[in-house]
Protein backbone atom coordinates (compact mmCIF):
# COMPACT_ATOMS: atom_id res chain seq x y z
CA UNK A 1 0.00 0.00 0.00
CA UNK A 2 2.87 2.36 0.84
CA UNK A 3 4.31 1.85 -2.65
CA UNK A 4 1.04 2.85 -4.32
CA UNK A 5 0.65 5.94 -2.13
CA UNK A 6 4.18 7.06 -2.97
CA UNK A 7 3.67 6.37 -6.68
CA UNK A 8 0.39 8.29 -6.72
CA UNK A 9 2.06 11.25 -5.03
CA UNK A 10 4.97 11.14 -7.48
CA UNK A 11 2.65 10.97 -10.49
CA UNK A 12 0.67 13.91 -9.13
CA UNK A 13 3.82 16.00 -8.75
CA UNK A 14 4.99 15.02 -12.25
CA UNK A 15 1.61 15.99 -13.70
CA UNK A 16 1.59 19.26 -11.75
CA UNK A 17 5.06 20.09 -12.99
CA UNK A 18 4.18 19.20 -16.60
CA UNK A 19 1.22 21.58 -16.78
CA UNK A 20 2.47 24.35 -14.48
CA UNK A 21 6.19 24.42 -15.05
CA UNK A 22 8.05 27.60 -14.31
CA UNK A 23 11.73 28.20 -14.89
CA UNK A 24 12.53 28.17 -11.17
CA UNK A 25 11.58 24.47 -11.08
CA UNK A 26 14.21 23.51 -13.65
CA UNK A 27 17.88 23.43 -12.83
CA UNK A 28 20.54 24.71 -15.26
CA UNK A 29 21.61 21.09 -15.70
CA UNK A 30 18.04 20.30 -16.85
CA UNK A 31 17.31 18.23 -13.76
CA UNK A 32 13.72 17.91 -12.71
CA UNK A 33 12.77 19.63 -9.52
CA UNK A 34 11.64 17.80 -6.44
CA UNK A 35 8.59 18.35 -4.27
CA UNK A 36 10.48 20.57 -1.83
CA UNK A 37 11.29 23.00 -4.67
CA UNK A 38 7.65 23.25 -5.68
CA UNK A 39 6.47 23.47 -2.08
CA UNK A 40 8.94 26.27 -1.34
CA UNK A 41 7.98 28.38 -4.35
CA UNK A 42 4.23 27.81 -3.90
CA UNK A 43 3.75 27.95 -0.16
CA UNK A 44 6.85 29.27 1.61
CA UNK A 45 6.30 32.63 3.30
CA UNK A 46 2.80 32.87 1.89
CA UNK A 47 -0.18 34.37 3.66
CA UNK A 48 -3.28 32.34 2.91
CA UNK A 49 -6.88 32.18 3.99
CA UNK A 50 -8.95 29.03 4.00
CA UNK A 51 -12.71 29.41 3.76
CA UNK A 52 -15.76 27.90 2.06
CA UNK A 53 -17.17 29.44 -1.10
CA UNK A 54 -20.86 29.73 -2.04
CA UNK A 55 -20.91 26.23 -3.55
CA UNK A 56 -19.51 24.70 -0.35
CA UNK A 57 -16.04 24.04 -1.76
CA UNK A 58 -12.89 24.87 0.18
CA UNK A 59 -11.46 28.15 -1.04
CA UNK A 60 -7.71 28.67 -0.63
CA UNK A 61 -6.92 32.36 -1.09
CA UNK A 62 -3.29 33.33 -1.60
CA UNK A 63 -2.93 36.88 -0.26
CA UNK A 64 0.59 37.78 -1.42
CA UNK A 65 0.04 37.85 -5.16
CA UNK A 66 1.51 35.54 -7.77
CA UNK A 67 4.93 36.60 -8.91
CA UNK A 68 5.37 33.86 -11.52
CA UNK A 69 1.72 33.35 -12.51
CA UNK A 70 1.76 29.72 -11.38
CA UNK A 71 -1.01 30.10 -8.81
CA UNK A 72 -3.31 31.71 -11.38
CA UNK A 73 -2.66 28.82 -13.73
CA UNK A 74 -3.39 26.39 -10.93
CA UNK A 75 -6.63 28.25 -10.11
CA UNK A 76 -7.63 28.01 -13.76
CA UNK A 77 -6.96 24.25 -13.81
CA UNK A 78 -8.98 23.74 -10.63
CA UNK A 79 -11.88 25.68 -12.17
CA UNK A 80 -11.67 23.53 -15.31
CA UNK A 81 -11.74 20.39 -13.17
CA UNK A 82 -14.75 21.73 -11.28
CA UNK A 83 -16.61 22.43 -14.53
CA UNK A 84 -15.81 18.88 -15.70
CA UNK A 85 -17.06 17.44 -12.40
CA UNK A 86 -13.60 16.19 -11.42
CA UNK A 87 -12.83 18.46 -8.47
CA UNK A 88 -14.55 16.53 -5.69
CA UNK A 89 -12.88 14.57 -2.92
CA UNK A 90 -15.04 11.66 -1.80
CA UNK A 91 -13.53 11.30 1.68
CA UNK A 92 -14.25 15.00 2.32
CA UNK A 93 -17.92 14.42 1.62
CA UNK A 94 -17.69 15.51 -2.01
CA UNK A 95 -16.14 18.89 -1.24
CA UNK A 96 -13.87 20.36 -3.90
CA UNK A 97 -11.00 22.83 -3.69
CA UNK A 98 -10.86 26.19 -5.42
CA UNK A 99 -7.99 28.67 -5.50
CA UNK A 100 -8.07 32.45 -5.57
CA UNK A 101 -5.14 34.87 -5.78
CA UNK A 102 -5.13 38.34 -4.27
CA UNK A 103 -2.35 40.80 -3.55
CA UNK A 104 -3.01 42.34 -0.17
CA UNK A 105 -0.25 44.91 -0.72
CA UNK A 106 -1.60 46.25 -4.00
CA UNK A 107 -3.66 49.42 -3.63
Amino acid sequence: MHYYCVMLARMTIDYFRSILCCREWQSPEDWKCVLSTIRTSMFSNQNCELSRDDSGDLLLTFLDGDRYGVKKQLAKRMEQRKNAGLNRVSWWGGIGVQIEVKNQYQL
